[in-house]
Order: structure tokens, then sequence, then C-alpha cells
């Protein structure tokens, strides 16, 4: 995925997040993440070889992110081949049962 794709990604995951409205442990939470995001970066400032492995682990999961996402697209041509399907099946069915049953008949 090109860097334009994954910058619409992250604008679009930042969107759904501002959408939500937060309550009071939200709050809580977030007060308490950004003071955890304030200890866990000063390290990361030192430690550039730890950032990148960050910067590889986010390309690899929204890579991820994308191929299961085009998955999800094919979702209804991969659900209405298998209804197809399976209406072929049963007119199959229905026609052995009723040679089963002319057979049956002239006996």
């Amino acid at each position: 995925m090109d860097s334009q794709n994954r910058l619409q990604s992250y604008k679009s995951l930042e969107e759904i997040q501002l959408a939500k409205v937060p309550s009071s442990s939200d709050i809580h939470a977030v007060s308490s993440f950004e003071q955890v995001s304030e200890m866990a970066s000063s390290p990361l400032r030192e430690a550039p070889a730890l950032r990148n492995e960050f910067g590889e682990l986010k390309q690899a999961v929204t890579a991820q992110m994308y191929q299961v996402y085009q998955l999800m697209k094919k979702m209804p041509a991969i659900e209405a081949s298998t209804a197809f399907a399976a209406g072929k099946v049963k007119q199959i069915w229905a026609q052995q049962e009723q040679l089963l049953q002319a057979i049956i008949d002239a006996e």
C-alpha cells in the first residue's frame, strides 16, 4: 500500500476516534494514556531502532487490514455465487427425487 493510502486510512481512523463521545471513564483513560505516552515516548526518542520497528509493525498491520478490507469487499460476490450453487444443488436434488419417484412408480 502506498503512503497516500496509508495516510488516508490513518485519517479515517482518526475521524472514527474523534466521533466517539467521551464519558468520564474515557477522560480518565485519556489522562492516564497521556501519562503513559509521555513515559513511553522519552525512551523512544533515544532508541531510533525501536521507533523503526514500531513503524514497520504499523505498516504490516495496515497492510493486513487492507487485505481484510479487500476480502470484505468481495463477500457479497462470494455469497451470491454460493447461493447460486446452492440453488443448483437443490434443483438437481429435486430432479433426482422425481426420477427416483418415477422409477418406484414404474416398478
